[in-house]
């Protein structure tokens, strides 16, 4: 094992910035979205809570090593409990 890392050159620092940005840029971006939503003009209090809930809860889910499958079934039943709970 120590023959092989003699020979293999380090990863750049570039490349590592990129992919630490490119994993977390969405989530960064729909936590933004989340903190600013809410305060849009015309969008009530109860469909802002909701809304910065569904995508605070997306972008937690984002970050996480989840299968496609998983995290989509775990993105409808929240998005089912959300609405649902607007909406009466």
């Amino acid at each position: 094992m120590t023959a092989l890392m003699q020979h293999s050159a380090a990863e750049p620092s570039a490349s590592r910035v990129a992919r630490l940005v490119r994993r977390t840029g969405s989530s960064l971006a729909l936590v933004v979205f989340a903190m600013v939503i809410p305060l849009l003009p015309g969008v009530d209090s109860a469909t802002g809570d909701g809304v910065r809930v569904l995508l605070l809860m997306t972008a937690a889910l984002a970050l996480t090593p989840a299968s496609d499958l998983a995290s989509s079934s775990v993105r409808s039943a929240l998005e089912r409990s959300l609405f649902a709970k607007s909406t009466n």
